[in-house]
């Protein structure tokens, strides 16, 4: 086939640490590394490997935490992940690492 398109939904903490995050930000740093190092290995069999950084998305991961932040400033789960499929499905466009935030910062 010599095609095709691997993605990895990291999160804004693979590009940087946040306070009181240390072992979520270890685990999406080495994803970021892990994702840079096949991009690499998998380039020459013609597969594209995207890592999608997003910063606050309403996904539920905050339901159960004592002090949760208020997410209705955050982004839509089904909106992400129709721009994650597009972004995957072109063929015009062949980028590496996406880092999407919300428009309010909180």
């Amino acid at each position: 086939q010599k095609s095709g398109t691997i993605v990895f939904i990291n999160s804004a903490a693979g590009k940087q640490g946040y306070p009181n995050h240390t072992m979520y930000s270890t685990m999406k740093f080495g994803l970021t590394g892990f994702s840079q190092s096949l991009r690499q290995e998998a380039k020459k069999y013609g597969i594209r490997v995207l890592s999608i950084h997003p910063g606050g998305v309403n996904t539920g991961l905050y339901d159960n935490l004592k002090n949760k932040p208020d997410v209705n400033q955050y982004m839509d789960p089904k909106k992400m992940a129709e721009m994650i499929v597009y972004l995957s499905e072109t063929s015009e466009l062949s980028p590496d690492e996406i880092s999407i935030s919300r428009t309010t910062k909180i």
